[in-house]
């Protein structure tokens, strides 16, 4: 199932009557911008990336958030994380950090301004971790752990591969994505919908072929 007013469903089905940048919309024509692709799940440069390594894994039909997946789903997904962080790290000598702002069902204060479940995938940044631990208190993540799908969370997986969480973080629009571009003394734009950086996805797409 899509949605209609979502960008990323949108995207997903090379409908680029949002998008503005002529190179980019030839990117989606000719499928440059799926960087991976599984069974259920994709690849693509993230909108207004804060850095070359800035993609988001997506999931194909239209869901709120990870938690949703089926156990099957949840291994494929653990498979494709795996698959990109050692490929990176082997093309670029840098480890990648996933995280996201699981968007709940009934309610969104996770941080998220889109509703179609998406990680983002970033360089290590050992400030923006400290910040995130800090600011959001979040707890390892266990296998008694379970992420509020209805009311949403924030998911981090650090280049160790231990996941935290918290649920129901209360966190304004494009929260981590603030953090992570100021963290530093970095001064990025990071906010997606006022500054799209056609130019840096293009890059994201060189960093992942």
């Amino acid at each position: 199932m899509q949605n209609n007013n979502c960008n990323i469903c949108a995207e997903i089905q090379c409908d680029y009557s949002h998008i503005d940048n002529i190179d980019y919309i030839e990117s989606i024509k000719c499928g440059e911008n799926i960087l991976l692709e599984t069974i259920n799940f994709l690849v693509i440069p993230s909108f207004g990336p804060l850095h070359e390594s800035h993609a988001l894994i997506v999931t194909k039909q239209h869901r709120n958030n990870f938690a949703q997946l089926s156990n099957s789903e949840k291994i494929e997904l653990s498979e494709l994380l795996l698959n990109i962080k050692k490929a990176y790290q082997k093309n670029h000598k840098n480890d990648l950090i996933f995280f996201e702002s699981g968007s709940g069902t009934i309610s969104n204060h996770s941080g998220s301004c889109i509703t179609h479940a998406h990680i983002h995938c970033l360089i290590y940044d050992e400030e923006f971790e400290s910040k995130l631990l800090k600011e959001l208190t979040m707890r390892p993540l266990d296998p008694l752990s379970e992420l509020d799908s209805k009311h949403g969370y924030v998911w981090y997986l650090n280049p160790n591969n231990r996941a935290f969480y918290m649920n129901n973080p209360q966190l304004p629009s494009q929260f981590l994505r603030y953090l992570y571009s100021t963290s530093n003394g970095r001064n990025l734009k990071w906010n997606w919908r006022r500054h799209m950086n056609y130019e840096l996805m293009h890059k994201v797409i060189s960093a992942y072929k």
